[in-house]
């Protein structure tokens, strides 16, 4: 089992995150990927973990994908437990760009930790029975 951390920029204003984070956590599911991605002014940082190849392919599809530019990897590891296994995708919006800042310079898994831990996160179940009934 593997994870990758990235960042990207993007335009949110063109981006509809509902939409985005809905069909995330949908294929996450099928895929058994967990993770979270955190969009910030501009783009954003993503955290991904599951098997190997599967990580693999899906980093593939997210570095082509037009609608976010410059992917750059921040951290790929091997891991023997997920950090995330509760969730398909976890997600938060951060307004500040000195923590934005801060995830892009240092090790951003202790910050995501602590982020984590704040409970600033959507949790996806709640996501997806607030949105199924839309």
């Amino acid at each position: 089992m593997k994870f990758i951390l990235y960042r990207s920029h993007a335009t949110l204003g063109s981006i509809d995150i509902n939409t985005l984070l809905k069909a995330a956590i949908e294929k996450n599911a099928k895929l058994n990927i967990t993770g979270f991605l955190i969009s910030h002014s501009g783009g954003f940082i993503q955290y991904i973990e599951g098997e190997n190849h599967v990580i693999d392919e899906l980093y593939k599809v997210i570095a082509s994908d037009t609608r976010h530019s410059n992917v750059t990897t921040l951290l790929e590891s091997e891991l023997t437990q997920r950090m995330y296994q509760e969730w398909e995708m976890g997600h938060v919006f951060i307004e500040d760009d000195s923590i934005i800042d801060m995830l892009q310079r240092s090790d951003g898994l202790q910050w995501f930790d602590y982020l984590k831990q704040r409970t600033l996160f959507l949790y996806p179940h709640d996501f997806i029975k607030q949105h199924s009934q839309a």
